[in-house]
């Protein structure tokens, strides 16, 4: 009965100990979770939010191979790296909520270079897999992102108006 009752703890301690490696292990070193990114697929989501943002672009393309975390990590040391840079955008109010924020990406063509397009909202409103939310303020609890993937460079960073 020992024997049974111990195997059993033992048992259970694997499992537990299992399922918490498992939990743990979705994020990286640089704890860029990936549970808070997602993808927008909708062809016509992506336009409006493009047209919305006056970005110009040849064509739509919808990463949905591309591995975002690398583009977060490159990101946060963008900000890392800037944070005291007096800029229009808030890098130091940004890289210090960088966890807060959840992502929604998507991506686009011009002049035959892929780029993505990063909507973070670190904001208590609901946002889906389906369509970018619009926001009309909130100042850095909402940035824009456009990173060119081929050069692994930020080219664009916006905070939203405040009113």
């Amino acid at each position: 009965m020992w024997k049974n009752a111990m195997e059993k703890s033992c048992i259970i301690g694997v499992v537990l100990f299992a399922m918490a490696t498992t939990v743990l292990g979705q994020t990286d070193a640089n704890n860029i979770s990936d549970h808070n990114n997602i993808l927008i697929k909708n062809p016509e989501s992506v336009k409006t939010y493009l047209k919305g943002e006056d970005v110009q672009y040849d064509k739509l393309w919808i990463p949905a191979e591309i591995d975002v975390s690398k583009y977060k990590i490159l990101f946060k040391e963008y900000l890392q790296k800037n944070a005291d840079v007096n800029t229009s955008t808030d890098n130091k109010y940004i890289l210090e909520n960088f966890d807060k924020y959840k992502l929604q990406y998507s991506g686009f063509v011009k002049n035959s270079k892929k780029y993505l397009i990063f909507n973070m909202i670190s904001l208590a409103i609901d946002i889906n897999d389906k369509e970018f939310a619009f926001v009309f303020d909130g100042g850095c609890g909402v940035v824009r992102v456009v990173i060119d993937v081929e050069n692994n460079q930020i080219v664009r960073i916006e905070c939203n108006m405040e009113v």
